[in-house]
């Protein structure tokens, strides 16, 4: 079983919440969702969520309520 990692980081000196929502290719069908805080200046690791089947192929979209930066 293989999983993606995405790394956030947040780049404020605020804590921020974050919502990562996983689609399936059609970009309609949810199939996982990951929510947290990120403390100011932190990075944090994403892995997909134990919903997410083997041989996932889909999107992630992220949103936060402050500024944060991303890499798969």
């Amino acid at each position: 079983h293989n999983t993606s990692g995405i790394t956030l980081q947040n780049t404020t000196n605020s804590a921020v919440t974050f919502q990562a929502v996983y689609y399936k290719m059609n970009g309609a069908e949810i199939v996982g969702q990951v929510t947290g805080t990120i403390q100011p200046f932190t990075p944090r690791v994403l892995y997909n969520p134990s919903s997410i089947p083997d041989n996932y192929v889909g999107s992630v979209r992220i949103t936060s309520d402050g500024k944060i930066v991303g890499e798969v």
